[in-house]
């Protein structure tokens, strides 16, 4: 029977963190999002967001205003693609705040 999974983690306080949504189906998950969240102008924005919203995974690279800058791929599974992107936030969380903060 599927169930629905949320969390949220936070990485600096009040200045970055991680959402996830995701449904689970046994051992399998069956649809997915997540999402590296920054301050801007005191409100919370998508920098940088894992899905599966057309169909197969993929990740968006975001901008200030929430537009797509740039869309990537990507050739694996959904529950793949939750523990990648689990990974590259831990390790890159820093470095993609620094460049959304930029623009």
């Amino acid at each position: 029977m599927p169930r629905d999974v949320l969390y949220l983690e936070e990485l600096f306080a009040g200045l970055a963190r991680v959402r996830a949504e995701f449904t689970v189906d046994g051992r399998w998950v069956t649809t997915f999002l997540v999402q590296l969240e920054v301050v801007h102008l005191g409100k919370w924005k998508p920098a940088r967001r894992y899905d599966d919203a057309h169909g197969r995974p993929h990740m968006d690279i975001l901008d200030t205003s929430g537009r797509e800058r740039e869309k990537v791929w990507l050739d694996c599974t959904s529950n793949e693609a939750v523990t990648m992107a689990r990974k590259d936030f831990d390790e890159n969380w820093r470095q993609y705040v620094a460049e959304f903060l930029e623009r």
